[in-house]
């Protein structure tokens, strides 16, 4: 009797669970920007000397170290590192390939560099590699999911990817930005159309 309840209330657990999340929800991070989209620069961006990208949170824009990493953001990204100041000019960009991946901000595992070695307690070592371990060495490491939306336009041939993350976690609980959350970290500077949006 027990054996039959059981595969009674399974199916029905799974049907309700996945009642929970709509297809194309923009809230849910499990969606991401389909091919197709749109993502409108109102603005001209200037990135910096020797670097490919510049950074959006909450609207405003920032250098590699001035974000929030606990927060979701968003990154353009040129083909190019010059040593000028390069500017990204208002625009459409046609978003032709999405890749959803993960990318990883601390690793506990000691790197390790040719030369000698260098553990965390300050111990010097000589078996040939250079140890810096980061975060303390026993935690897990830290990584972020993100969403990398490859853009393309007639005008600006230098254009590669806009690139969102979400929020820095270990990696249980790291989850991808959601479409509302990438509109949010663009603010007025951009705009994230979906493929049914574009006529509106």
């Amino acid at each position: 009797m027990h054996q039959r309840l059981i595969v009674l209330f399974v199916p029905l657990l799974i049907t309700l669970g996945c009642q929970t999340v709509k297809k194309g929800d923009t809230a849910s991070p499990f969606f991401p920007p389909p091919n197709g989209s749109t993502v409108i620069l109102h603005q001209d961006l200037e990135i910096p000397p020797q670097t490919a990208r510049v950074f959006l949170q909450r609207g405003q824009t920032y250098g590699y170290y001035g974000f929030n990493r606990y927060y979701p953001w968003c990154y353009f990204k040129l083909n190019t590192v010059v040593d000028a100041t390069q500017t990204l000019r208002a625009d459409t960009f046609e978003v032709y390939r999405v890749v959803s991946t993960e990318e990883q901000v601390v690793e506990n595992e000691p790197i390790r560099l040719a030369g000698v070695s260098l553990e965390s307690g300050g111990a010097l070592q000589t078996d040939g590699a250079l140890r810096l371990a980061i975060g303390g060495g026993d935690g897990p490491s830290t990584i972020v999911q993100v969403v990398q939306l490859w853009l393309r336009s007639e005008k600006q041939q230098d254009i590669r990817t806009m690139v969102c993350g979400g929020a820095e976690d270990n990696p249980s609980l790291v989850v991808p930005p959601s479409i509302l959350q990438i509109q949010g970290a663009l603010g007025s500077i951009a705009t994230l159309k979906l493929p049914e949006q574009k006529d509106s």
